[in-house]
């Protein structure tokens, strides 16, 4: 046997005993804490009537704002919505077609009708956001 190991061994014990102790004494120091909380004292700020008329008048205003965003987003989710159902019947009606095809020129008809149907389509839908506008600012 090596005359290293034994040494080794006992060395590397009593460091990890040695460390042990000194983790746990450093934990039972830790534990012994104290606080001190300040109580938080709030205060009532009372509006004058002015201002009780301008948060009323800004509360309103939010609610205007928030009814117009609502119509606008319903309008737009209704406008994509028809563009993608009118993609998914172009999609279907192509597929059916093709499917049908015999010769290059059905098929060739069939990817030009598919072609002409997303066009279409797709200048609906920016009509349709072009008139729809801008979304409502909110306000200040």
């Amino acid at each position: 046997m090596n005359k290293k190991f034994p040494v080794a061994l006992a060395a590397s014990l009593l460091l990890a005993n040695g460390a042990s102790v000194a983790l746990a004494a450093k934990v039972s120091d830790d534990t012994t804490t104290t606080s001190t909380t300040v109580p938080v004292t709030q205060t009532t700020v009372k509006l004058t009537g002015q201002q009780r008329a301008a948060q009323k008048s800004h509360n309103e205003a939010i609610a205007a704002y928030r009814l117009e965003l609502t119509k606008y987003l319903e309008t737009r989710k209704s406008i994509n919505t028809t563009f993608k159902t009118a993609m998914v019947e172009a999609q279907k009606a192509f597929k059916a077609a093709r499917e049908a095809a015999t010769t290059g020129k059905e098929r060739n008809a069939a990817s030009r009708a598919f072609n002409v149907a997303v066009a279409a389509a797709t200048k609906a839908k920016n009509t349709a956001l072009t008139t729809l506008g801008t979304p409502p600012t909110k306000p200040a």
